[in-house]
């Protein structure tokens, strides 16, 4: 950086300075509940949906790995187009907000489609109200995420706030988990019913909640310049290296959890023979995760984030292994049971960190170019993260169908190998790589303190110089 010892240490007491005003807990709170509302959506979408247009449609499970796969790659497009529009919308509720709210309009509608399915219910259908989901996913996300970026620049309050969005998006799971437990309910898994109540929630949960953080979380403070060149944007993008090297984490890591997510509730029904205990599974999970937040972030309080996401990650790679060895049999659920809660506690330092990560990411970007394009790297994050998870949820699909798994009537199902190798046999590979390219991220707490006390300054210098001018 080219900086003097004597700099960098006052740099860092005047940043030390600013940062002592944390952002109050009720801000963060309404902060985190959109999130609430997303997952609740978005969810069950990516799996239960699959497993249930499996079983109570004519839509096959090869159609259903396609359209999972040909949905996420068109993401390609719309993802980094609304990330992009994102930073260079101006209204009076700022840049993310505006689209926040088209977008859960949008969701609600989609959901109600998607999720209340007819019998005869074709792959076009499904298509359609998947397609449309996704983007309405998209429209709220990238703006949403990006947001928790200009909230703060602080190493570790930044994953503060995602720790506070985490903890709601643990809730909207188990919004979705717990409907079959409900009396209400007849079902004892995620059928017909389950999607009914959910689509039904969806009409109010969705605006309620983003319009709560609308109104009560301020827009936050966006440095930096930003001049509408896409080209120039791009080529940023490619020449940032901390950023390179965290997709390529995410890659892994990311695809692991699509194979893991989207056949859970198969290997606990088909693996197992226990399809009634999958609804028990994700509600254990759910109460877990929803726990272990604030373990997690007390965690990155006390270790290099990237190390922390590296434990959570070894920890969940340990618990599919052991989830390998045993026995198909009614008997191991409960022993099953137990190293999935591990797992799922291991597995919330994944939903914590790489967002944490990727806000001190754009810190290193504005600091190299001086121009602020947070919404662009949030946007071709997100379409990384979801298509990875696409790549891991197609291929497991076409996998087990490939394995000759048979979704209507899993207990007789010859496809143990197929399952074993889709849920924890391939995801244990990919963990295991994730966690090797993570030792040596580049980005540290001091660093990011570093760049950001450059930044600060030369925001000051600029805003000065302007002033100066316009007198």
């Amino acid at each position: 950086m080219n900086r003097s010892t004597a700099d960098d240490v006052d740099d860092l007491a005047t940043l030390s300075r600013r940062q002592e005003s944390r952002l109050p807990a009720w801000q963060l709170v309404a902060y985190g509940i959109p999130d609430m509302g997303t997952k609740a959506m978005s969810y069950p979408a990516l799996v239960a949906l699959p497993a249930f247009y499996a079983t109570y449609t004519d839509v096959t499970l090869e159609q259903i790995g396609v359209v999972l796969l040909a949905v996420r790659f068109i993401d390609a497009f719309t993802d980094p187009i609304i990330g992009y529009l994102s930073d260079h919308t101006k209204t009076r509720l700022g840049a993310r907000k505006p689209w926040m709210l088209a977008g859960a309009v949008i969701a609600a509608v989609s959901a109600w489609f998607l999720f209340r399915p007819a019998e005869t219910a074709t792959v076009t259908d499904f298509a359609i109200w998947m397609f449309m989901l996704y983007l309405s996913w998209t429209m709220i996300t990238v703006p949403y995420f990006t947001w928790a970026s200009e909230l703060s620049g602080d190493y570790v309050e930044r994953s503060r706030i995602t720790g506070y969005r985490g903890f709601f998006t643990e809730l909207g799971k188990f919004v979705f988990i717990v409907i079959p437990f409900l009396p209400f309910i007849t079902e004892s898994e995620f059928g017909p019913e389950t999607f009914d109540a959910l689509s039904i929630l969806l009409l109010v949960l969705l605006p309620v909640s983003i319009g709560v953080a609308v109104l009560g979380v301020p827009q936050g403070q966006r440095l930096g310049h930003n001049r509408i060149n896409i080209g120039t944007s791009l080529k940023a993008l490619v020449k940032n290296g901390p950023f390179a090297q965290l997709l390529l984490i995410f890659l892994f890591s990311g695809s692991a959890i699509g194979f893991i997510l989207t056949t859970l509730i198969l290997f606990v029904g088909g693996y197992f023979h226990s399809p009634d205990k999958a609804p028990l599974a994700l509600l254990i999970s759910s109460i877990v995760s929803i726990a272990s937040y604030p373990v997690w972030i007390w965690i990155c309080k006390r270790m290099e984030k990237h190390r922390a996401w590296a434990l959570g990650l070894s920890i969940q790679l340990a618990t599919l292994v052991i989830s390998a060895l045993l026995p198909p049999d009614p008997e191991a659920i409960w022993a099953y049971l137990t190293v999935y809660a591990i797992g799922s506690f291991a597995f919330t330092a994944h939903l914590i960190v790489p967002t944490s990560i990727l806000a001190d990411v754009i810190d290193y970007d504005i600091y190299k170019t001086g121009e602020n394009r947070a919404g662009l790297y949030f946007s071709i994050f997100m379409f990384f993260y979801k298509l990875v998870f696409a790549i891991g949820s197609g291929v497991a699909f076409l996998l087990l169908a490939a394995f000759g798994f048979d979704a209507d009537n899993p207990t007789a199902s010859s496809g143990y190998s197929g399952l074993l190798l889709v849920y924890a046999w391939i995801p244990a590979v990919l963990l295991a790589v994730s966690v090797g390219l993570m030792t040596r991220f580049p980005i540290t707490k001091r660093r990011q303190t570093v760049l950001r006390a450059w930044i600060e300054r030369r925001n000051a210098q600029t805003q000065t110089l302007k002033e100066v001018i316009s007198s």
